[in-house]
């Protein structure tokens, strides 16, 4: 298992340093970082694309394969994140057997384009999260880890699971975590993000936070799970905290990085 963390400046910095050892950055689909984060590590590109949004155009297809030759990047990967907008007349929180139909029509839509191009056996998708704010808004419906199952199966796909996805949306939805991910086909699994989770003043779980106690009992299920063979070895743990662009070039205290990223090296390395 390679040991990923998000690119950030202070990532690289503290790398430059020698204080975090990793194989490799972590970068969302934004070229402009690409060369200096190449400069410090290897790399590969983590997509921003969203089935269910009906985006997935040969442009965005012709810029994947561009980003895919020009990095270590060896999946290319969706997030099962429809957004509501896009569903006049969808209720956020309801879960209608309707609304799943009426959503897994349109994100199956969007994730063949990706396996026609680049071969199912190369697309990876990602269980999404529970974020009742914009840009997101994904449908409750989408949020079912039986759900996010059938379409990984029925596409043939591989899959990435966030560990903090899971927890928020099982928090969410009523239902104990290990109940939520015991549903998802952990044996496809070729990708592992880990990041904690926090309360807001909203009440609401997010993600990309240090982690606490109980995102690491979580990270520890995850590494005896594999031990076990019960959880597929991914390729790629990635520690999702810190990053560029919008949301994420404010959460990068150098001193969480290298403690946060130091653990979980052990947990991985060892």
């Amino acid at each position: 298992m390679k040991l990923a963390v998000n690119y950030s400046p202070q990532a690289a910095a503290l790398l430059a340093e020698g204080r975090i050892a990793v194989d490799l950055f972590k970068l969302p689909d934004l070229p402009a970082y690409l060369e200096a984060a190449r400069a410090r590590c290897a790399t590969y590109v983590h997509f921003g694309m969203r089935a269910g949004r009906g985006r997935v155009d040969a442009a965005v297809l012709d810029r994947a394969a561009e980003l895919l030759e020009a990095t270590d990047t060896e999946w290319v990967n969706a997030h099962l994140m429809p957004c509501q907008d896009d569903y006049p007349g969808m209720d956020l929180r309801t879960r209608t057997p309707a609304d799943a139909q009426r959503l897994r029509a349109s994100m199956l839509r969007d994730i063949a384009p990706l396996t026609d191009r680049f071969g199912a056996g190369r697309v990876a998708l990602e269980n999404g999260i529970w974020a009742p704010t914009p840009p997101y808004l994904p449908p409750a419906a989408a949020l079912e880890a039986g759900f996010i199952a059938d379409l990984i199966l029925c596409s043939g796909t591989r899959m990435v699971l966030d560990l903090a996805h899971a927890d928020v949306s099982a928090r969410w939805l009523g239902m104990g975590v290990h109940d939520y991910l015991g549903q998802l086909p952990l044996d496809r699994v070729v990708e592992l993000h880990v990041s904690g989770t926090e309360r807001g003043a909203d009440g609401e779980w997010r993600d990309h936070a240090p982690m606490a106690a109980h995102d690491w009992e979580l990270v520890e299920w995850a590494m005896a799970e594999i031990r076990r063979g019960r959880l597929a070895r991914p390729g790629i743990v990635a520690l999702e905290y810190g990053g560029v662009g919008p949301g994420f070039d404010h959460l990068a205290d150098p001193e969480v990085l290298q403690r946060d990223l130091t653990r979980l090296a052990g947990l991985v390395r060892g």
